[in-house]
């Protein structure tokens, strides 16, 4: 019989655990709802404004009224994020300084603080330090311009005070939209992708990051009012056409999978998860995040697929795309039928489509070829290792003699 002091004893030791394990997250959610908390009255202010509150409020600087952060400015003015300059003016396209940025951030973030010494900006520092916005030893002058990779990390440091971090499957597509994005410091590259996913920052008009640019005013601005509304943020991500979804068969868990460096085998997985419906069997998309690899299963029955989950093999055809942009990769569709008869009774419509995206104006003669070591794989007896070249892909098809089974590799174009 177990010793009842002993047992409390080991309950308390196991409680104990789950506290300090858990005590960082607590901590975390108690942070953002202390934040929280203290920005609602800002948001609140902010969703009250009238376009004449906002007019009116910009009137006060000069210098910027056919400026395009006219708006912008007029509402962080209202809310006492920003201050113009000694002259009356506002200067929008003006650098702005470390200390003016890590102001208006922590001023966003609902703190009202009265400046305590001589130099104006110490106290939003000191509150940014304290705050984990920014190291105590991270900016050498804050009398000076921030670069955009330096500003975006700050922002992002301050938005987590409010929410949690974004979806990191979407980092890979978002790499592959920011042309310069090798020019970012490795020490900013995570925040930067970071403030593109939640629409706290964006390229120019021709995509760039820009990192080692400084902000203006005027931009800055711009990030903070995003900081505080999350409507007029517009994250990069994929349209849902472009985005892949795979619900896992066995878990149920939702994979939601973004386009990376490689478009091509992307599309044709999108192709395969869209079109894997036109099977007249029992089909299913899955997908291995550690491999990065989308798969197609090709089944008569979900009882002949689950039959196969006790150890018979009765699966047709296995389509595996490796969608990662590993350039190591060389052939990354690989196309094996174990069935040839069930294949061209029951899946054809499958492939058919999917080599229309894959082979375009040539798709008819991969579909041939296709079909004809679909006959040819009837005869056991055969034997093949040929390679063909269709719409600029190399195509190995593979069939030992003895056997039924062949398969098809397709290389990258």
């Amino acid at each position: 019989m177990v010793d009842k002091k002993a047992y409390i004893s080991i309950l308390l030791i196991i409680v104990t655990a789950l506290m300090v394990v858990c005590q960082p997250a607590l901590a975390e959610e108690m942070n953002q709802s202390t934040a929280e908390y203290r920005v609602q009255p800002l948001r609140e202010k902010l969703t009250a404004l009238t376009d004449m509150d906002i007019a009116n409020s910009a009137k006060r600087f000069p210098d910027i009224s056919k400026h395009w952060a006219r708006t912008n400015i007029g509402k962080l003015t209202i809310l006492g994020i920003i201050n113009g300059m000694p002259d009356g003016t506002f200067k929008p396209d003006k650098a702005i300084n470390a200390d003016g940025y890590i102001t208006m951030a922590v001023r966003a973030l609902g703190y009202k603080l009265e400046q305590d010494g001589s130099y104006w900006a110490q106290v939003y520092i000191d509150k940014a330090i304290k705050d984990k916005i920014i190291d105590k030893d991270e900016i050498k002058n804050y009398k000076s311009p921030l670069s955009r990779e330096h500003a975006a990390t700050i922002i992002v440091k301050a938005l987590m005070q409010l929410e949690t971090g974004p979806n990191s499957n979407i980092y890979d597509y978002i790499r592959s939209k920011i042309p310069d994005y090798p020019a970012i410091s490795d020490n900013y590259k995570q925040y930067v992708l970071q403030a593109y996913a939640t629409g706290l920052f964006a390229g120019n008009s021709g995509g760039y990051f820009l990192p080692a640019n400084t902000l203006t005013r005027a931009e800055a601005t711009t990030i903070i009012l995003r900081l505080l509304d999350s409507s007029v943020r517009k994250p990069l991500k994929p349209t849902d056409s472009d985005a892949l979804k795979i619900t896992d068969i066995y878990s149920g868990k939702i994979y939601e999978i973004y386009p990376s460096g490689n478009l091509d085998t992307f599309k044709t997985a999108v192709a395969l998860n869209k079109n894997i419906g036109k099977s007249k069997g029992y089909s299913f998309v899955s997908y291995s995040p550690f491999a990065q690899t989308v798969s197609g299963s090709f089944y008569a029955s979900k009882e002949d697929f689950e039959s196969y989950q006790n150890g018979e093999l009765k699966v047709h055809m296995g389509f595996s795309i490796n969608i990662s942009d590993d350039p190591s990769v060389e052939f990354p569709y690989l196309i094996t039928v174990y069935d040839s008869a069930k294949v061209a009774e029951l899946h054809m419509d499958v492939i058919s489509t999917v080599f229309k995206e894959m082979f375009a104006d040539e798709s008819d003669t991969a579909i041939s070829l296709f079909e004809h070591y679909i006959k040819m794989s009837s005869d056991k007896s055969s034997v093949s290792d040929e390679t063909k070249t269709i719409s600029g892909r190399k195509i190995r098809i593979f069939k030992l003699e003895g056997d039924s089974v062949f398969s098809m590799w397709i290389y990258n174009k």
